[in-house]
């Protein structure tokens, strides 16, 4: 085979074009489950810079969530959710969960108003203000202060404010 003088410019630019084509295709993905900067067992959401990890035994009330979130990394808490992109994923990944063993249709989120009723924070102290609430939640019945994703047919991915003390899976978040 014979090659032009500029055959080699011309295969440097094809190579070029080619790993362009590949990091396109790589990043257009919204899903990267264990980038090189989360700690083994946490995966991460291409919309945000942080690592997440669902805990499903064993289940724990709301503030002990949060201390096992804390104990498994420093800066973890339970989850803070930014937006409708990333409430979605997070959802789709429980479902996918769910399906592949034992685990419940609900999980905690870092979102409460324990200091004050009605006035609902996050547990990383973010101030974002996206909410994903089902209708007519959150009721504020019984003591019902702590944040949780459900995950059933009428309200998959929905928001629903629940009693801090029941025992259930939760959702750790962190930001390396």
């Amino acid at each position: 085979m014979v090659f032009s003088c500029h055959s080699e410019d011309t295969m440097k630019v094809y190579i070029v074009l080619s790993l362009l084509l590949v990091m396109a295709f790589h990043t257009a993905s919204p899903y990267v489950h264990c980038p090189k900067f989360c700690r083994e067992g946490w995966f991460s959401f291409r919309d945000t810079a942080s690592c997440y990890r669902f805990v499903g035994s064993p289940k724990r009330n709301y503030r002990s969530a949060n201390q096992q979130c804390r104990a498994m990394y420093p800066t973890a808490s339970l989850a803070s959710i930014t937006s409708a992109n990333e409430n979605d994923f997070l959802t789709h990944m429980w479902i996918s969960l769910r399906r592949s063993g034992d685990w419940d249709d609900k999980f905690w989120i870092g979102y409460d108003d324990i200091g004050r009723e009605g006035r609902w924070t996050w547990k990383d102290n973010s101030k974002r203000i996206y909410t994903r609430w089902s209708p007519g939640r959150p009721n504020g019945g019984r003591g019902e202060n702590c944040g949780e994703i459900w995950n059933q047919q009428n309200g998959l991915g929905n928001w629903n404010d629940e009693d801090c003390n029941r025992s259930q899976a939760f959702l750790c978040k962190y930001t390396p």
